[in-house]
């Protein structure tokens, strides 16, 4: 096993038993460690978007962070959703001010919050808010893990060389079986109300979604020159690195869960 390959591994037994807990209790620890996660995306985002961290710009995004899991942990999530992009507006005319570059401080920091806000509002579902939380957690690492497994194993033709040159289509499609599997296997052990065949296709497609996270994060990091967002977590570098996928898939569960 390489040395990278260890680290993943390590910081997996660590962090899945850890958020698997975090998710369960949920309430007001949930809400403060995803606040403290989130501020720790906001650093790593403004770090590597301008260089260093622009901190009157990060006191206001944390202030619309704080505002925004406030009224959805009091059961308001569209609120919370709208407020985030008034809050977002805002921010980008103070980025304006100080940066001259609005554009990447409004997307950061909807990159960071809309993402939190829809994890509070999956857990918050009643009857299946732990089982539909588990599921997106459990689909976004099955994806990240069949991936790197597939792609290490078998290699092939890249899926996006000039974006991600170790990405192949190998590894796309390994995340994508892995991840319907796992989407089969939690659906059925928390009974939730989807089909098994609705529950493999689900985690197939979620899969798909979730490695174009994947690749639109490392298109910024490119685009400034870094190779990780940060170094907090040995094996994936900064939270950024981590989360990507589950940036992308979570609103989309969270939206389709709540409209259907």
């Amino acid at each position: 096993m390489s040395s990278n390959l260890r680290l993943r591994v390590l910081s997996a037994l660590i962090l899945i038993p850890a958020a698997y807990g975090l998710f369960y209790v949920g309430g007001g620890w949930l809400v403060a460690v995803l606040g403290l996660i989130a501020v720790v995306m906001m650093h790593e985002w403004t770090s590597m978007t301008e260089g260093e961290a622009v901190w009157p710009l990060l006191l206001l995004e944390v202030m619309a962070l704080v505002g925004a899991l406030l009224m959805t942990g009091f059961g308001h999530p569209m609120k919370a959703v709208l407020f985030s992009l008034v809050a977002a507006v805002l921010v980008g005319f103070a980025a304006w001010m100080m940066t001259r570059r609005p554009l990447w401080a409004m997307l950061g920091m909807l990159y960071v919050i809309i993402p939190c806000v829809s994890l509070l509002s999956l857990r918050s579902e009643p009857g299946h808010g732990f089982g539909w939380t588990l599921w997106v957690l459990v689909i976004v690492w099955a994806t990240d893990i069949g991936g790197y497994a597939a792609g290490k194993s078998i290699g092939g033709p890249k899926l996006a060389p000039r974006i991600s040159p170790n990405k192949t289509w190998a590894g796309l499609l390994g995340g994508m079986a892995l991840a319907a599997i796992a989407s089969f296997g939690i659906g059925a052990g928390f009974a939730l109300p989807v089909s098994g065949i609705g529950l493999l296709l689900t985690g197939a497609g979620l899969a798909v979604w979730a490695q174009l996270g994947d690749l639109v994060e490392s298109a910024v990091k490119r685009h400034f020159g870094v190779k990780d967002s940060g170094s907090l977590i040995p094996g994936h570098g900064g939270i950024l690195d981590r989360v990507d996928g589950l940036v992308f898939v979570a609103p989309v569960v969270a939206f389709a869960i709540a409209t259907l």
